[in-house]
């Protein structure tokens, strides 16, 4: 198995009167792998790191927040799975991972 590590980070400053910002970052690293027992080029990754973070800022009475994502935010290119073919078909199958996006979400909690 090849190494594999991961981290995670989060803080947040609160405040009664203004609310709270919350930043979160994670990122996962894995060394060099094989998909193939027979450890050929094209079916290997020659290793990767992933982060992410997230930054909310969510009101003082708790009733709404706003976050903004980013996932694979240095655009990290990685496999995921390959099958090496060449024998049977002459080709390699090769399955990517996330590339890098964004996104935002608000939401807000209605009653109590």
């Amino acid at each position: 198995m090849a190494p594999s590590t991961a981290t995670t980070t989060k803080t947040s400053r609160p405040s009664k009167s203004c609310g709270k910002l919350a930043l979160q970052a994670d990122a996962q690293y894995r060394s060099k792998h094989h998909f193939s027992l027979t450890r050929a080029e094209a079916s290997t990754e020659n290793g990767y790191t992933v982060a992410n973070a997230r930054v909310a800022y969510r009101s003082g009475d708790d009733r709404w927040e706003l976050a903004a994502h980013v996932s694979n935010f240095t655009d990290e290119e990685y496999l995921v799975q390959t099958f090496d073919l060449a024998g049977v078909l002459g080709m390699t199958e090769q399955y990517y991972g996330m590339p890098g996006w964004w996104w935002v979400t608000a939401s807000y909690q209605f009653g109590n």
